[in-house]
């Protein structure tokens, strides 16, 4: 059983604690080290998601002092960074002594966190992906023809599907509407994309069926580009992935940060213009760029990107924990950001790592 799925929440529930009430929050957590402890936590524009973590497995945070990286999944630059600071107070006021650190995914949410009182260095998203997994893949979906652009995001309002309807071929891969009711707002998008082929209901012969990477990356091999349409984002993961596994990639004007990578000959940032879209995607289309180059390009800067975390990350914790060299490099954070877990499974899992005492 998969320790992501919501039915493993209650088949642990009896694990996660005493009984009491746990919000249905959903986060990535992972514990990089206990001795120092060292833990990376995603945080969202409101919640410090580590807080009820600190609150129902005390022990673990039990250390006098550690320290905690916390990871955006969408941005401070238009909602402002009030909701998270308060929510940050209360954490600091549970855990006297440890220290927190943002991740932030561009170089301007660093300096507004920072402004607010916040220690931050840029660490985007982008650089946790687990390239072993988002690679170029041959193999094909049987029944999938082959298609213009392939854009990976949720099916609701704020992923702009609506920028799609000149694109000849979409193929659209969802997850789960966060907003929403998924079966309504496909048919939505349905209406506004009738020529688009919808990948999980394909998969899952006419019900939304969830794909796990594996079948997300085989679908990248039917595409010759990645979409990126939203106005707002974190730094959009499937940007990242989309490279990874060699697709060019067309996308809007954007706040979040996942245009940090888009200096590259393969990517085009355009217009909201559903025909200037179109044409760019079959300009690219047509290019014939090679995949592997296009990973191998993109590697090139992941590995200068993590190079500097590492850098960082060893500066904070022989400034704030004593320890020196802590990390030898970026393999321990590699994919972790990338499982979100229930608060109850969070929970297990912390309970777990204790009880082992090594990471």
């Amino acid at each position: 059983m998969s320790l992501t799925g919501r039915e493993a929440v209650s088949s642990l529930e009896s694990q996660a604690g005493d009984g009491t009430p746990v919000p249905d929050c959903w986060f990535a957590f992972r514990v990089l080290s206990l001795s120092p402890l060292v833990t990376i936590s995603t945080v969202d524009t409101s919640s410090v998601h580590l807080l009820e973590l600190a609150m129902r497995v005390p022990e673990l945070f039990d250390t006098g002092k550690g320290l905690h990286l916390l990871h955006p999944t969408w941005n401070y630059e238009r909602s402002g960074i009030s909701g998270i600071a308060l929510d940050l107070e209360r954490t600091r006021a549970l855990l006297p002594g440890h220290e927190f650190l943002y991740l932030a995914n561009y170089d301007h949410e660093a300096n507004l966190v920072s402004k607010a009182g916040l220690s931050a260095i840029t660490t985007n998203d982008g650089v946790f992906a687990d390239e072993k997994v988002w690679r170029p893949y041959l193999p094909r979906f049987e029944g999938f023809q082959h298609y213009d652009a392939v854009y990976d995001a949720r099916i609701e309002t704020v992923k702009r599907h609506r920028l799609a309807t000149s694109v000849k071929r979409p193929l659209l891969i969802y997850g789960h509407s966060v907003n929403g009711d998924t079966e309504a707002d496909m048919k939505a998008v349905q209406a506004i994309l009738p020529q688009a082929t919808f990948a999980n209901h394909r998969i899952g012969r006419s019900r939304y069926l969830s794909l796990d990477h594996d079948a997300v990356v085989r679908l990248y091999g039917h595409a010759s580009v990645g979409l990126a349409l939203s106005a707002e984002e974190g730094a959009m993961r499937a940007s990242t992935q989309y490279l990874l596994a060699g697709l060019p990639v067309v996308s809007t004007h954007s706040v979040g940060g996942r245009d940090r990578y888009y200096h590259f000959p393969f990517t085009r940032i355009v217009s909201d213009d559903p025909d200037e879209i179109a044409s760019t995607v079959s300009g690219l289309a047509a290019a014939g760029l090679d995949r592997g180059r296009i990973r191998q390009s993109f590697q090139q800067i992941l590995d200068f990107e993590r190079h500097n975390v590492v850098i960082a990350l060893n500066h904070a914790v022989a400034a704030l924990l004593g320890t020196k060299d802590f990390l030898r490099d970026f393999t321990p954070l590699i994919g972790s950001m990338s499982l979100f877990r229930h608060l109850k499974l969070n929970m297990v899992l912390a309970r777990q790592a204790l009880a082992k005492g090594t990471v």
